[in-house]
């Protein structure tokens, strides 16, 4: 019995795609040529080595977020997102739209009350930070969300009794949750 007649009888998919007469080592009842039961079988195993043994090495070498995907049937749960985003700078990193805008609002005199300047962060600088949930632990400040539409959600990371605020501005593209910008209320 060859390896491919084994694996055909293993993989039920592999039952519906061929019919018995299409599997090596059968035709009919009847064996076929060594030869070409032997050709058959070495070109599986290259399929298998060449195209699916580097995917499962590199499924094994990724973290989980790298596949992380949106379901294209259904809007991705913002909650959900938020607890990758959080821990998973990769994944972060894939989900913020660059170049990302910070707002940095300052005590002023005026009438406004601030005065406001923009910086545009860039992926390389964002992704050399560590990530939302470190910094989070790292300066004793709390993370919630203060508002979640179904387009738009708010996250604010503050540390009480301080004056450390900031907002994090989250839209919905498509299915897909984004880093939109980040307002920098500290002083």
């Amino acid at each position: 019995m060859t390896a491919a007649w084994s694996v055909y009888h293993q993989v039920p998919q592999l039952a519906r795609l061929f019919p018995a007469t299409a599997v090596p080592g059968y035709a009919g009842g009847r064996r076929l040529p060594p030869l070409v039961t032997h050709l058959v079988t070495r070109l599986v195993k290259r399929l298998v080595t060449r195209l699916v043994t580097p995917l499962v090495l590199l499924r094994l070498l990724l973290p989980a977020s790298a596949f992380a995907q949106c379901d294209s049937r259904r809007p991705e749960p913002f909650a959900a997102f938020f607890k990758t985003f959080g821990r998973d700078k990769a994944f972060a990193v894939s989900r913020t739209a660059y170049p990302l805008r910070m707002l940095r609002y300052y005590d002023a005199e005026n009438a406004q009350g601030f005065n406001i300047t923009s910086t545009l962060i860039q992926q390389a600088e964002d992704a050399a930070e560590p990530a939302l949930a470190a910094v989070a632990h790292a300066n004793g400040l709390q993370l919630y969300a203060s508002s979640i539409a179904a387009r738009t959600a708010t996250v604010r990371m503050e540390k009480p009794d301080t004056d450390w605020l900031l907002t994090y501005h989250f839209v919905r593209k498509g299915r897909c949750w984004y880093l939109d910008r980040i307002e920098n209320f500290s002083l």
